[in-house]
This record gives C-alpha cells, sequence and structure tokens, in this order.
C-alpha cells in the first residue's frame, strides 16, 4: 500500500444506499412516509414552532473564526478578509434559505453574485423548492443541480456550481437528498390527526358534553298549541324543536301543563357533566411532546417555561440539543465554503487550493454562558455582561473571529 492508496478519491463516491428505498415503511400500520406528507407537516403549528427552534439558535448563535496561516505572516489577508465579508452575508440574507433542508432533507437554491471592491463576491440564494431540484454528481462530487418549472424554459434548467448551492440534512442516512427532521414525528403526528385520532377524539367530546345530553319529558299525543287536526304537531316533535334551540341559546316555551298531582307534564333535564376531560388534555399533550421529541427537541426545553428555569434537570437535554445544532451549523458553512466560497477565492486570488479553515462555535458556548447566568441568578449575584472575548476559547482568541448575530 503506498500513499495514493489513502489519498485517492473515495472508492464508494457513488455509493446510494439501498435500504433508503424500503426505509419510510418500516412503521407498523402506518402509511409510509414521504415528501407528500411534508407540505400536510408543516400545516400544523407545533411543527411549524419546532422548526423555529431549531433554526433560531442557529441563525442567531452561530459564530465562526477563519484559522488562516498565511495571514499570520502578513500574506494574504485579503483572503481572509474576503471569506469573513462572504460568510456574513451568507449567514444574515440566506442561511435561513438554505435551512430549508431542516424539513426536506435538502435544499437547492441558485447562488447570485455581484461585484464588490473589483472581486465577485456573493450576494444571495435564490430559494428553489424541493420537489423542483435533483442533484447530478460525478463519482460522487456535486457538479451542479437541474431545476424543474422554469417558466419560458423547455426541459429542466442546469445550474453548474458554484451557481447551483445544495444543502443537505442527516447526509448519514442518504449523501444527497438525506432525511426530513420531520421523519421522527410523522407518527405522532399521523396519531394526532388522522380520522379517530386525538383531534376528532377531542372534538367529538366537547360537542357531545356542550350540546347534548338533555333529557326531555312530554305527554303523549298532540301539541295544543297547533289546534290539533290534519296540521297539529306532535309533542315529542315540540319537545325535539325546544332541545335544539337550546343549543344556540334561544329561549323556548311550552305549555304549562300539570297532571293530577300537580306535576309538570312537560320537563327539560339539564345534561349532567360528562366524564372528566384530564385523560384527553393529557394525551393530547403526550402526543405535542412526542412530536417535539421526534423532531429532536427535548421536552426540558418545551417545559422549562412551565416547570421553571433552573438548569437542574435540564442541562444534559439541553447541551445534546445545541450540539446537534451546532453540527448542523458545521455542515451547512461546510456546503457553503466547499460549492461557493473556495471557487470564489480561486476566481478573485488565484489560489487554487486555499488553506484557511472556518471553525463554527458558540451554540455550546452559549448553553454554558446560560447555565452560569441561571446558577447566578439562583445566587442572586449581581449580573455582569461578559466581555465579547469571553464567547471564544481561549486558545482561539489570537485567531480571526467575528459573530454571526441577527
Amino acid at each position: 500500500m503506498d500513499a495514493q492508496d489513502l489519498l485517492g478519491k473515495p472508492s464508494t463516491g457513488e455509493y446510494n444506499p439501498e435500504a433508503i428505498q424500503g426505509f419510510f415503511s418500516i412503521q407498523s400500520r402506518r402509511p409510509p412516509f414521504s415528501p407528500r406528507w411534508i407540505p400536510l407537516m408543516m400545516s400544523d403549528s407545533r411543527i411549524q414552532f419546532g422548526l423555529r427552534l431549531i433554526k433560531g439558535p442557529i441563525l442567531a448563535s452561530s459564530r465562526f473564526w477563519i484559522d488562516d496561516p498565511d495571514s499570520s505572516s502578513g500574506k494574504n489577508s485579503e483572503v481572509k478578509d474576503f471569506c469573513i465579508k462572504n460568510i456574513v452575508q451568507f449567514w444574515r440574507w440566506s442561511a435561513v434559505k438554505a435551512l430549508r433542508a431542516v424539513e426536506w432533507g435538502y435544499s437547492g437554491s441558485e447562488a447570485m453574485f455581484n461585484v464588490r471592491d473589483d472581486n465577485v463576491c456573493f450576494e444571495s440564494l435564490r430559494s428553489l423548492h424541493a420537489k423542483d431540484t435533483r442533484l447530478l454528481t460525478v463519482d460522487g462530487e456535486k457538479i451542479g443541480i437541474n431545476v424543474s418549472n422554469v417558466k419560458g424554459r423547455r426541459g429542466r434548467v442546469y445550474l453548474g456550481g458554484p451557481k447551483g448551492f445544495w444543502h443537505t440534512q442527516n447526509r448519514e442516512d442518504h449523501p444527497y437528498y438525506g432525511l426530513s427532521q420531520l421523519f421522527g414525528a410523522f407518527q405522532p403526528y399521523l396519531e394526532f390527526y388522522s380520522d379517530g385520532g386525538a383531534k376528532d377524539i377531542r372534538r367529538l367530546y366537547y360537542h357531545k358534553y356542550a350540546f347534548s345530553g338533555e333529557k326531555g319529558y312530554y305527554p303523549v299525543g298532540d301539541d295544543p298549541t297547533t289546534g290539533g287536526g290534519p296540521g297539529s304537531r306532535s309533542n315529542r316533535d315540540t319537545m325535539r324543536n325546544i332541545l335544539e334551540k337550546r343549543r344556540s341559546g334561544a329561549p323556548v316555551f311550552f305549555p304549562g301543563l300539570y297532571d293530577d298531582q300537580g306535576n309538570r307534564k312537560w320537563v327539560i333535564e339539564d345534561a349532567q357533566p360528562g366524564p372528566g376531560n384530564a385523560d384527553i388534555l393529557e394525551y393530547h399533550r403526550d402526543l405535542k411532546t412526542e412530536i417535539f421529541e421526534g423532531m429532536g427537541i427535548p421536552s426540558e426545553i418545551i417545559e422549562a417555561a412551565t416547570v421553571g428555569s433552573g438548569w437542574s434537570g435540564r442541562s444534559i437535554p439541553q447541551a445534546a440539543f445545541f450540539s446537534i445544532l451546532q453540527d448542523m451549523v458545521n455542515w451547512l458553512i461546510f456546503d457553503f465554503d466547499t460549492q461557493i466560497l473556495r471557487p470564489l477565492v480561486t476566481l478573485n486570488f488565484g489560489i487554487k487550493d486555499p488553506q484557511y479553515q472556518i471553525v463554527p462555535f458558540g451554540l455550546l458556548q452559549g448553553s454554558e454562558k446560560e447555565m452560569k447566568q441561571e446558577q447566578s441568578n439562583q445566587a442572586e449575584e449581581p449580573n455582569e455582561a461578559p466581555a465579547p472575548e469571553a464567547d471564544i476559547p481561549e486558545d482561539r482568541r489570537s485567531a480571526s473571529q467575528f459573530s454571526m448575530v441577527v
């Protein structure tokens, strides 16, 4: 074995997992999960809230530092400045568009560019619907995307790199098309919204005990107020009409007739309270929690507002949650760097193999800061705003760093 055996392109570059074809049908007694379910799931307010809980910290708390060995010696400092400006431009205006991969498993976009300071620079991403984009690869390398439904263009429009930007979510499940973050929430979602599911149960419960259950007693025969004869109405129909009007809150009237013992012949008994609805509401809460957990959001984060904001009991789930978000940031900036930023550095500065490295951080440090802040609040100690440098690991404070707070 020599170095070429180790340094060449991956032998499994065009690997396309066969298991992914049947992966979505493993759920017992449930329809298989597929992209056609995603728009329906996106109409659920809890799904929308969960996606914001995932994307919000990524967009607001991500930090980056650039390690460029050439810039430390005074060389190519303009490359470092160029990278910083373009990453800032991407994260502020276009990262949220690329993060549509969270719900779809992948996202394809058209990258737009302009000229600033005599350099071709990144401007923004033009969003394209996931159903209209397909990735093209050669030997496992992304070479561009095909776009459907472009008005005035026959067939598909090809966008080669770096014009075609492709981002994959959960790429360990599929290297190109990933896996939607909604996959884990699919079962509780179905149980919540399917026919006879939790929504139907709650609606039927409150409909039943809000508008029905009353009892009406009436004398056998025709209603004397209708005059008798062929056009008269039975007392039974009169009582039914009375009970139906009570559902709308309208006033009702019936004859004040008594029997020989002085008892009313017409009597209405109000509906009795039904069984407690606590179990039904608990069932709803359990399913909502399962939806969030299926999306990778620990229940401790959602329930913090109701059980107190103390760090105890939720530090480990929250740290795990932010570590997953940090991994999502790592892959997003990796795709931007490899597909757009490095080709721009080569185009503008003639450097075929730039040696800089973009290192993301911030989310895990943010959770540690919150822990310390809460511990300080519990001890009733005065809170002091940390210096901006406190967000940066000590061994990296000398490197070029910049914050991405939007």
